[in-house]
């Protein structure tokens, strides 16, 4: 079956009114996934039975699943995550004061080639959904309870030879109903990709941009 999160804020909406039912139906259901991050259908108790029944009959929720963890001294976190088909990717949660960063991959392996970067000693295997990128936030907040307060892509990989899963991702980490996190607090960082910075600019929400010159 489907994963239920595999499909756009605007794709479940447009479920929900195929199904005959009302727009904010769809609503529901995108902040019970995004903002409470439940893991069973179930836990929808604003969500009639029968169309918990139905959702459930049609799509499955699943997440990443925490491989390893490693902590410094200095209490940051780097996780090893492996995606739904085997593919491992690396999330790392960094405190430092009253700020708490995640930093994100956007793809599994680089093939950007960077000397100074340890990914690019791997093979490039695939770009991330918006969802697993999305994911990996949700994952770390439900293992430590606690949430972070800026996001920043400088996991595995060029965020922006990933643009449109990225961009849907920023949606969902900056929606209210979504992540919640504000648009400022999230930084997309390139070593310099040059066709993907002018795209980006035309993105509308008025995110951060950090330029790798190692």
């Amino acid at each position: 079956m489907i994963n239920i999160k595999s499909l756009t804020k605007k794709q479940i909406i447009q479920y929900f009114i195929d199904n005959g039912e009302k727009t904010f139906k769809g609503q529901q259901v995108f902040k019970w996934l995004w903002q409470k991050h439940i893991s069973d259908f179930d836990e929808m108790t604003d969500v009639s039975k029968k169309l918990r029944e139905k959702l459930k009959s049609e799509f499955v929720i699943e997440y990443p699943k925490i491989l390893k963890k490693q902590t410094s001294k200095d209490g940051t976190i780097k996780y090893l995550l492996e995606l739904n088909d085997g593919v491992a990717i690396e999330t790392v949660w960094i405190p430092s004061g009253r700020r708490n960063t995640i930093c994100i991959s956007t793809q599994a392996g680089c093939a950007m080639g960077c000397k100074f970067c340890y990914t690019a000693k791997q093979e490039f295997i695939r770009n991330l959904t918006f969802f697993e990128i999305v994911d990996q936030i949700i994952v770390i907040i439900k293992d430590l309870n606690k949430r972070p307060t800026n996001i920043v892509t400088m996991g595995m990989g060029e965020p922006l030879k990933n643009l449109e899963n990225l961009e849907e991702a920023i949606g969902i980490i900056n929606d209210e109903t979504g992540i919640g996190i504000a648009a400022r607090k999230i930084t997309v960082s390139t070593v310099g990709f040059i066709p993907g910075i002018y795209e980006l600019a035309k993105y509308p929400k008025q995110i951060k941009l950090a330029v790798s010159l190692n």
